[in-house]
């Protein structure tokens, strides 16, 4: 599984990015959840998804059925609004 993550820093924060197979095609209604918690979201039809997390280190889990699970270290940066 190749993942795309796109980072903001920005009031509130969040992680958002979309996932895609190997030839870039979007993997629809993925799971991706934060590890060892029970937050998450699923993408949307075109392999996009949007998390709001407080600032701090997370790791994403990212699966999809037929695929290996990946995970992926982010961190969040505690910004403020201009």
């Amino acid at each position: 599984m190749l993942v795309s993550l796109l980072f903001f820093k920005s009031f509130p924060q969040y992680v958002k990015g979309s996932i895609t197979d190997t030839g870039g095609r979007p993997l629809p209604f993925a799971n991706i959840y934060v590890k060892n918690s029970t937050y998450g979201a699923v993408s949307n039809s075109y392999g996009k998804y949007f998390l709001a997390l407080k600032p701090g280190k997370y790791t994403l889990v990212y699966s999809y059925v037929g695929y290996e699970k990946s995970e992926k270290e982010v961190e969040v940066a505690n910004t403020l609004p201009a």
